[in-house]
């Protein structure tokens, strides 16, 4: 069980809620010394307190930002602690009593982790992302591989054990109905009806679609775009290029990286109130009002959404949002919306889907 932190006992760390999961900063290596096993363990973990909440406020903020997260005390890291883990312990006896020599995970309390960073003036956020569906390629002699055959690419991916992070990342099982959904050539080409078939099979709204090779040097390159189901547009990321024995699995740390960051940027936002701004919705038919609404529940930005005025084919929406109304087109439309107009005259729309795109 958790245990009452006042003392910083060490208990097992319980976490069910996958926001708390975001909290909870495994296998931290720790070691101490005390007259007992308890104050051993105790005098570890308040030594790597600070380490580990370092690590947790990076997770839920900016990259921009890591250089002026502020450094915290022992004590006060100690104070946002919510329960102790004992991963793995060498005990042994000291001049002292007993010593610690092993790794604890920290389960640290959501508010006050919060309240912490805002007091420091850091935007950060806990809010993850929906599924990011992968349909890793693999690239050799000219032929693509997805579903069948060898594929290193692939078994990368199912290998990664990463820590929870902002951006939920999953993989396709390979079944019969995956193969009929999409193929090799249609995932490269970005084949954007297929690429939507099979996100609707695992309710991914953002598909990943990323095609390694590796060189006669044993240098890995990925090209990789994000299709976005809500907006229909494919977006190449960055290029990835590793090399050495670990190419593949530092290629798939970089894009979760990337894709990270995106989500940050979308669901990270300054301090300050909240702003209200009026726009006409306008729809054709039940199904596409519902788009709508389903869109602004998505869109991080908007906190919360009241209905003014409802006819057939139009609604007028008072949205609450952070940020400056300016900055909501951009912020709706990669959540499948465009926000035309300007200050007291926006006009709120579904985006179109679009046809696939062929190189």
């Amino acid at each position: 069980m958790i245990a009452v932190v006042a003392g910083l006992a060490v208990g097992s760390v319980a976490v069910c809620a996958a926001d708390q999961a975001l909290f909870l900063i495994r296998d931290v290596p720790a070691k101490g010394e005390g007259k007992t096993d308890a104050a051993a363990e105790r005098s570890a973990a308040i030594a790597i307190a600070a380490a580990a909440l370092q690590q947790l406020m990076r997770r839920l903020t900016a990259r921009s930002d890591h250089l002026y997260l502020p450094q915290v005390s022992a004590n006060r890291a100690h104070e946002m602690i919510k329960g102790v883990e004992v991963v793995r312990a060498k005990r042994s006896n000291t001049e002292k009593g007993r010593s610690f020599d092993g790794a604890l995970s920290f389960l640290f309390d959501t508010g006050k982790v919060g309240a912490f960073l805002e007091a420091s003036g850091i935007g950060w956020s806990a809010r993850r992302s929906g599924p990011v569906l992968v349909l890793p390629i693999w690239s050799r002699e000219g032929q693509l591989t997805l579903w069948d055959g060898l594929n290193p690419w692939r078994d990368t991916w199912e290998a990664r054990n990463g820590e929870p992070g902002l951006v939920v990342v999953i993989l396709p099982d390979g079944g019969f109905q995956d193969l009929q959904a999409i193929n090799a050539v249609q995932a490269a080409r970005r084949d954007l009806e297929a690429l939507a078939a099979i996100a609707k099979s695992y309710e991914a709204q953002q598909v990943l679609v990323a095609v390694a090779r590796r060189d006669d040097n044993e240098q890995v390159s990925v090209a990789a775009w994000l299709f976005g189901v809500r907006n229909g547009i494919a977006e190449q990321l960055d290029p990835v290029v590793h090399s050495g024995d670990e190419a593949l699995a530092r290629s798939a740390a970089s894009l979760v990286s990337q894709l990270t960051e995106r989500w940050k940027s979308q669901a990270i936002f300054p301090a300050g109130p909240s702003r209200t701004t009026d726009v006409t919705a306008r729809f054709e038919g039940i199904e596409a009002w519902t788009r709508i609404l389903e869109a602004l529940d998505a869109t991080p930005a908007v906190t919360d959404y009241g209905v003014i005025r409802f006819s057939a084919d139009d609604a007028v929406l008072s949205l609450i949002h952070k940020g400056a109304s300016k900055d909501l087109p951009a912020l709706l439309h990669a959540f499948g919306l465009n926000l035309a107009g300007a200050e007291g005259n926006w006009v709120l729309r579904t985006i179109p889907k679009l046809k696939s795109e062929q190189e």
